[in-house]
């Protein structure tokens, strides 16, 4: 199957140059709160779509610059039951105890599916709509608790924004915190200016792909993780902005000042952008 979406093939410096004016700052007019956001998003429903999509993106990275393949991109394939498709068009996963995406025990309970779609280096909610955003923990009689269900994606982007609190001996800096936005477009946003953060690099330095890369083996399906990823700890800008329909429309992080014109292996940049279609 054949699929265009406008993709266009950038030159390296271009594509540095495109991430270097998002500065990922919350823009003030647009701020809102958590509660404001939650409200916000529960006018998104959950429409059962399945589109197929196209990332195009860059990561600069351990002094390397890495662009999103053109096959590497495209998410066409149809999903086949409860294994693992590279480079499947969105779907919400399936659930799998084994692996680290999923730390509720309880299928019943899991509302962000271990290996569902997600973004493609941060590994962010490809979909937020109000079934799956702030959703609590029940209890045995199936109450709401007041503890937020670790696989929903607030929870995760939460969490994404701000791991460093979990580390050893952290103390919470003042700005280790999640901002939120309502876009003028109806779409919303969610981010961290100048965070402490560990986040994991998946697809580094390049997509799982076995008919271009047959040295990665075979996939485990107990633990259905990208074997190409780096961890990184340190000061991030990090964005991610989803549009009217709950849709993600791009990833980004950078390093707190980075610059693209130096050769630093410790800074960091990376951006993806989506397009999908949605007919068959």
């Amino acid at each position: 199957m054949n699929l265009t979406l406008g993709y266009t093939n950038m030159k390296k410096k271009l594509v540095l140059l495109l991430l270097t004016p998002l500065l990922l700052t919350s823009c003030s007019k647009n701020s809102v709160s958590f509660e404001q956001l939650k409200a916000h998003i529960d006018n998104i429903a959950d429409s059962g779509e399945h589109p197929y999509y196209r990332v195009n993106g860059s990561l600069d990275f351990n002094g390397r610059v890495t662009e999103i393949g053109e096959e590497d991109g495209l998410f066409d394939r149809n999903p086949n039951g409860i294994s693992y498709v590279a480079n499947s068009r969105y779907y919400e996963g399936f659930y799998n105890a084994f692996t680290t995406d999923s730390d509720v025990e309880d299928e019943s309970q899991v509302v962000i599916f271990a290996m569902a779609s997600r973004s493609y280096w941060l590994r962010a909610p490809l979909r937020i709509h109000k079934d799956n955003f702030s959703v609590m923990l029940k209890d045995e009689n199936g109450n709401d608790t007041d503890v937020e269900n670790p696989t929903c994606a607030h929870h995760y982007l939460d969490y994404l924004i701000c791991a460093w609190l979990d580390a050893s001996g952290s103390v919470n800096p003042s700005k280790n915190k999640p901002y939120y936005e309502v876009l003028p477009d109806g779409g919303f946003a969610i981010g961290g200016k100048g965070v402490r953060t560990k986040v994991t690099i998946d697809n580094y330095p390049y997509y799982l792909n076995y008919a271009k890369h047959p040295e990665l083996g075979e996939w485990d399906e107990y633990e259905p993780l990208p074997c190409y990823k780096s961890v990184v700890d340190g000061r991030f800008d990090i964005r991610f902005e989803y549009d009217a329909q709950g849709w993600l429309k791009s990833e980004t992080l950078q390093t707190v000042d980075y610059n693209y014109r130096d050769e630093i292996d410790s800074q960091v940049a990376l951006k993806s952008v989506y397009t999908y279609k949605f007919s068959d």
